[in-house]
């Protein structure tokens, strides 16, 4: 049997509201009408006649002044159970996303491993093609690794269950190092700038800051055209160092600069619909940014892309 379809549960809270608000303006009138019965009794059974008017009309002042900051703190009331819903309704959807996309995230390279295996199995192969199959297969065995610490980490970034271990670090040598290492091999399709002021110490948790750098640099990669340019820049202004990580690619809306570091968002347009993602990079950067004390901002990278930008004091 096919389920009833449901009413939208946004449908029921506006019609409460409205069904509030009639009834709250219905009640105010009736008990002012029934004020002016009263008085107007009173006054034609009273042994002495009174200025029944002057006491309605300050009753009318009273029952007002007491309706208005009812319907006031009624109305602030809705506005933060909308806001709630409104907010609940968003993180669900993002929860939904982030599960489509990580069933796909994870499928892919479990699906190239299989398939790996499976031609080692069947086919006798050419040691050159055999070590490159398994080359491969150890490849996205470690994609499929870093994925799970990834959500493995933000869980524990939710949680407030990460201690930084800060020391003073050579943040330049740093950035060279965390480059060079395999991650450098996922911008083989673009040129990468660097601009690095020399011997920049600065108190930091190294790994975090490998963190840091390392979403940052996907991110640019997966958002900007094959060929283009990623800029790298460090900047030493005496009392703090600058941080720049600049793509090329579409650049983000004013609207979602504002939402890009929620955990679980992704910028949807027709642009980005097809880049791989689970939409916690950005968050993740920007919990390990927060437990430093330091400071995210991003910008438009002129002519065209974006810029992040991170303030570390020193």
């Amino acid at each position: 049997m096919l389920s009833k379809k449901q009413i939208p549960p946004t449908i029921l809270f506006y019609f409460l509201v409205v069904y509030t608000l009639l009834q709250f303006s219905w009640w105010t009138y009736l008990l002012i009408k029934l004020n002016k019965i009263y008085f107007q009794l009173r006054a034609s059974t009273a042994s002495e006649p009174f200025d029944w008017e002057s006491i309605y009309q300050h009753k009318i002042l009273m029952i007002g002044g007491e309706a208005l900051v009812f319907f006031l703190i009624m109305i602030w009331a809705i506005f933060q159970i909308h806001k709630s819903f409104k907010q609940e309704l968003e993180l669900a959807k993002q929860q939904k996303n982030f599960l489509l996309s990580i069933t796909h995230e994870l499928k892919t390279p479990l699906a190239s491993v299989r398939l790996g295996l499976e031609t080692l199995e069947k086919h006798k192969l050419e040691e050159e093609v055999r070590n490159r199959v398994i080359g491969q297969a150890i490849s996205e065995t470690d994609r499929l690794n870093l994925l799970i610490e990834k959500i493995l980490f933000s869980t524990r970034l939710e949680d407030h269950g990460l201690v930084l271990h800060l020391k003073t670090i050579n943040l330049s040598e740093l950035i060279k190092e965390t480059l060079a290492t395999p991650i450098q091999t996922i911008g083989k399709d673009h040129e990468l700038m660097l601009d690095l002021d020399p011997d920049v110490m600065i108190n930091i948790d190294d790994w975090a800051f490998k963190s840091i750098l390392i979403n940052l640099y996907e991110n640019a990669l997966k958002y900007s055209q094959k060929g283009s340019k990623v800029s790298i820049s460090l900047k030493d202004n005496g009392h703090s160092c600058l941080l720049l990580v600049e793509d090329e690619g579409q650049g983000i809306s004013d609207d979602d600069k504002l939402k890009i570091f929620k955990r679980f968002y992704r910028v949807e347009n027709e642009e980005t619909r097809s880049v791989k993602g689970t939409g916690l990079g950005l968050y993740i950067v920007k919990s390990l940014v927060n437990l430093h004390h330091a400071r995210i901002y991003v910008e438009d990278n002129i002519p065209n892309g974006t810029r992040f930008v991170i303030d570390f004091k020193k």
